[in-house]
């Protein structure tokens, strides 16, 4: 992982560190390392391969909490607590894009150890999803969707359940295992 100078993290007194992906470039291939938002994973993985989108068959987001929190899915956020409007209120639609870029990307999130670290692992159009860890070993997940249904959970408590549904929100959601995601309005 790699501090980022410049870029405040999302919580005060916490660090920031660039998210690494251990990626298949294509199936059955060889892996590679890359640092970024899930966005520049994916500019860099169709400059490897242009053919990835059809190699790896993207797969579609979820759609409800259900989906969200179900084993089958990754991680389960079912013991997952979550606050709502804390944050910067970004755009819920831009939320759903970055939700579905981290869905795409096939590949294995890795961090140092925390407590108190941050990495922004999704930025486009001021709206960031971070990955924070707060346990004093490192952390890895099986897939970036893990981080994806965190955000998920956050869309299904802080939009879906409202009535009326804002356009924009802000919110966090901790996972039991001591790692959370944070979704708000950020510089990108």
């Amino acid at each position: 992982m790699f501090k980022v100078a410049g870029l405040a993290a999302p919580i005060d007194g916490y660090e920031v560190f660039i998210p690494q992906w251990e990626v298949e470039v294509a199936p059955g291939g060889r892996t590679t390392k890359l640092n970024g938002t899930v966005q520049q994973v994916y500019r860099e993985l169709l400059l490897m391969n242009p053919r990835y989108d059809e190699d790896f068959a993207v797969r579609k987001p979820a759609r409800s909490a259900a989906n969200a929190t179900s084993s089958t899915q990754g991680t389960d956020w079912n013991l997952g607590s979550s606050i709502c409007g804390r944050w910067q209120p970004t755009s819920v639609q831009h939320v759903r894009e970055g939700i579905g870029y981290l869905r795409k990307v096939r590949g294995q999130p890795g961090s140092e150890p925390g407590p108190s670290r941050c990495g922004r692992v999704s930025c486009a159009y001021n709206s960031a999803i971070w990955w924070c860890n707060d346990d004093e070993r490192p952390k890895s997940l099986s897939a970036f969707e893990d981080i994806a249904n965190g955000a998920q959970l956050l869309v299904t408590r802080c939009v879906e359940w409202m009535n009326p549904p804002p356009s924009e929100f802000g919110g966090q959601a901790f996972h039991p295992s001591r790692w959370n995601v944070i979704i708000r309005g950020d510089s990108c």
